[in-house]
């Protein structure tokens, strides 16, 4: 279980990350940032 920790604590490092960028569009990237956190979640789910 200690690789699922290292992943999502990773995850949330990214996440926070793309919050501070300074961008144009930031929903964009909130919208991306979501959709991965669910497809890197559900692939942790399911590995």
């Amino acid at each position: 279980m200690m690789w699922l920790e290292a992943l999502l604590s990773s995850m949330l490092v990214a996440f926070a990350f793309l919050l501070l960028l300074n961008s144009p569009a930031p929903t964009t990237h909130l919208q991306d940032a979501a959709a991965l956190f669910q497809l890197e979640a559900r692939a942790a789910l399911l590995a």
